[in-house]
């Protein structure tokens, strides 16, 4: 019985491996991550800030993406650890 498993070469720049999987599984591993726009209004100065992703927005605010991620559309407030930062984030622009 054909379990539809094979070893696919998968290469990139540090290194060359194979992998065994599903043609399905390796088309769905193999998709590149599409960029989030995030808006981030921010309570302390209520300001709402545009990011083209979840990534420009970590490089500036400087906050992991986990935390991003974590109250992305959740209508949760971010408060950092030293209580001076709080934010809102949203795929959507405020109202």
């Amino acid at each position: 019985m054909a379990t539809g498993h094979g070893y696919f070469l998968i290469e990139n720049k540090e290194q060359k491996f194979y992998l065994d999987a599903t043609k399905e599984t390796l088309n769905n591993i193999s998709k590149p991550n599409v960029a989030i726009p995030v808006y981030v209004h921010d309570l302390t100065t209520n300001i709402v800030t545009y990011f083209s992703s979840v990534t420009a927005a970590e490089n500036k605010l400087k906050i992991h993406h986990d935390f991003i991620n974590k109250h992305l559309d959740m209508d949760t407030v971010y408060i950092s650890i030293d209580k001076t930062r709080k934010y809102r984030f949203s795929t959507s622009q405020p109202i």
